[in-house]
C-alpha cells in the first residue's frame, strides 16, 4: 500500500511540475537596436525670397516676415516653428552711463506666419542691431509626414 501511494504521489508530483513549467513565460529573443534615421532637415525662406538667414534691412525684413515662412516648391508648407526676437536697447545707469541691454521675446507660432500683433509690433519696433530667430521649424510634407526645417537667423541693418 505504501508503494502505490508512493507512485501515485510521484506521478502526481511529475503532471503538477509539467503543468507549472508549460505555463511560464518564454524569454523573448531581444531584437537588435536599429539607430534612428535622422532626418534631413528642409530649407526654408522668408516670406517670397530665397533669404535664408544673415544680415537684412530693417525696411525688407518687415515686407518679408509679413509673408512668412515658405519651403522650396513641391516640398510642403510650413506647419509651425519658434519665434525669437532681440531687441537691442541702450540705457543709461542712475549716474548717466550708457549700458546696453538685449530684451528678448519668443513666441511659439502655429502655421507658417507670425501672429498679427506681433507683425504690427515688430514693424514699429525693430530698429538696427535686432536679431530675428526663426526656430524649431516644422514643414508638413505634401505626403502628410513632419519633418524638420532648417533654423535661420536675420541681423538687421540700416
Amino acid at each position: 500500500m505504501k508503494h502505490v501511494s508512493f507512485y501515485i504521489g510521484s506521478v502526481a508530483l511529475c503532471l503538477f511540475s509539467m503543468a507549472v513549467w508549460a505555463q511560464k513565460p518564454k524569454k523573448e529573443m531581444k531584437k537588435p537596436v536599429t539607430p534612428p534615421v535622422a532626418m534631413k532637415e528642409t530649407q526654408v525662406y522668408l516670406g517670397n525670397s530665397l533669404l535664408s538667414g544673415g544680415e537684412i534691412t530693417k525696411h525688407q525684413f518687415d515686407s518679408l516676415v509679413a509673408q512668412g515662412l515658405k519651403t522650396d516648391m513641391g516640398v510642403g508648407t510650413v506647419s509651425g516653428f519658434t519665434f525669437s526676437y532681440a531687441e537691442r536697447g541702450i540705457f543709461e545707469d542712475s549716474v548717466g552711463n550708457p549700458i546696453e541691454r538685449v530684451e528678448l521675446l519668443s513666441e511659439v507660432c502655429k502655421g507658417d506666419t507670425l501672429p498679427a500683433y506681433l507683425k504690427s509690433s515688430l514693424v514699429e519696433r525693430s530698429k538696427r542691431g535686432d536679431t530675428a530667430y526663426f526656430e524649431h521649424v516644422a514643414v508638413r510634407t505634401v505626403d502628410g509626414a513632419v519633418v524638420p526645417g532648417k533654423s535661420m537667423k536675420f541681423v538687421l541693418t540700416k
